[in-house]
């Protein structure tokens, strides 16, 4: 099955910017990491968190990536 493209990331997370875009890329992540990154990463319930297990390997290293790029837009909302 081929990688990832920008379209598929940007279906799974929302709307990114390019750079992240090719940071995620470069970890050459399935659909499966991504999605459960992106799920992490909206998911507000504190309880749930947690009792799980922290993400790792490649999902956390997307979640790093998309937190950063929301902190980012926080900083230019305010």
């Amino acid at each position: 099955m081929p990688g990832l493209k920008p379209k598929d990331i940007r279906e799974i997370v929302g709307e990114i910017d390019d750079q992240r875009v090719t940071e995620i890329l470069a970890l050459e992540p399935t659909a499966a990491e991504l999605a459960e990154a992106a799920a992490w990463l909206s998911d507000d319930d504190a309880q749930r968190h947690e009792a799980a297990a922290l993400p790792a390997g490649r999902v956390a290293q997307i979640c790093e990536i998309l937190a950063a790029d929301e902190m980012e837009e926080e900083d230019r909302r305010s």
